[in-house]
C-alpha cells in the first residue's frame, strides 16, 4: 500500500476491533466504584455517550462491537447480580438491549453522514471540473 506523509494512515480493522473490546470493557470497569452510589440508568447513559464516540471515531462496525461489548460488560459488572451475566430486573434487560440499539442506530447515521459527504465532495469536484471545460481551461499533457 502507497502512503503519502501526508495522509494519516488509517488503524487496520482488527486493531479498531481489539480497541473497541478493551475500551468497552474499560470504561464500565472504572464505572464499578459507582454502581453503588448512582443510579443504573445514568451509568448506561454515560455509556451512551461512549457508544456514540465510538460511532463517529470508528465507524459503523466498531460501534456495533463496541455496542455489543459494552452492553455485556454493562450487564456483567453493574447490574444485580454483579459479576454475572443474569439479570434480575426488566428495567436492566431494557437498557442492555438499548445500549446495542444505539450502537447500530449511531454508527449507521455516522456511515450516512460519511458518504453523504464523500457524494457531496464528488458532486463538487464534477461541477469545478465541468465548468473548467466550458472555460476552456482545459490542458491536454504530451510527454
Amino acid at each position: 500500500m502507497v502512503h503519502r506523509g501526508d495522509e494519516p494512515r488509517a488503524a487496520p480493522p482488527w486493531t479498531r476491533g481489539a480497541l473497541a473490546v478493551v475500551a468497552g470493557v474499560g470504561i464500565v470497569a472504572a464505572l464499578v466504584p459507582l454502581r453503588e452510589h448512582v443510579a443504573g440508568a445514568n451509568l448506561a447513559l454515560l455509556l451512551v455517550v461512549a457508544v456514540l464516540a465510538a460511532a463517529v471515531f470508528g465507524g459503523r462496525v466498531v460501534a456495533i462491537l463496541f455496542a455489543v461489548v459494552t452492553a455485556l460488560a454493562f450487564d456483567f459488572f453493574l447490574t444485580r447480580p454483579y459479576e454475572s451475566f443474569a439479570i434480575d430486573r426488566a428495567d436492566d434487560v431494557e437498557t442492555t438491549i438499548l445500549l446495542v440499539i444505539v450502537g447500530v442506530v449511531g454508527g449507521e447515521l455516522v456511515e450516512r453522514t460519511r458518504r453523504s459527504e464523500r457524494d457531496a465532495a464528488c458532486v463538487a469536484l464534477t461541477r469545478k471540473a465541468g465548468r473548467f471545460e466550458r472555460d476552456g481551461k482545459t490542458r491536454t499533457w504530451t510527454t
